[in-house]
């Protein structure tokens, strides 16, 4: 994944969480926005609530990250922020692919 797809800035960030429309599932949501950019832009918030260990969070955000990897023609041009649910650590990654294809075929 390019770095251009990457949503770093603070600024970037709350935007697309305060003007953001919001998509839930049982693990995740996700809050987006459109992008005037010819390439879509996200960030992976896996909060410490979700698990103490840092290791536990850096697992379920590569997993995210790589299922955005592989899909990512299918995105639309758009900025989102995925959030991450306690549950999703009790989740495989079949399963977890299956609920992010589920979000992001909605912000199409």
């Amino acid at each position: 994944m390019q770095k251009i797809h990457s949503l770093r800035l603070k600024k970037d960030i709350d935007f697309v969480f305060k003007k953001g429309k919001k998509y839930t599932s049982y693990a995740f949501y996700l809050k987006y926005v459109d992008s005037k950019k010819t390439f879509f832009r996200y960030a992976v918030v896996v909060s410490s609530k979700v698990s103490k260990k840092a290791t536990t969070r850096n697992k379920i955000r590569r997993q995210i990250k790589e299922i955005i990897r592989k899909h990512q023609k299918f995105i639309p041009t758009v900025d989102f922020v995925v959030f991450v649910q306690k549950i999703a650590l009790e989740k495989k990654f079949k399963e977890i692919e299956k609920e992010m294809l589920f979000l992001l075929d909605r912000i199409k």
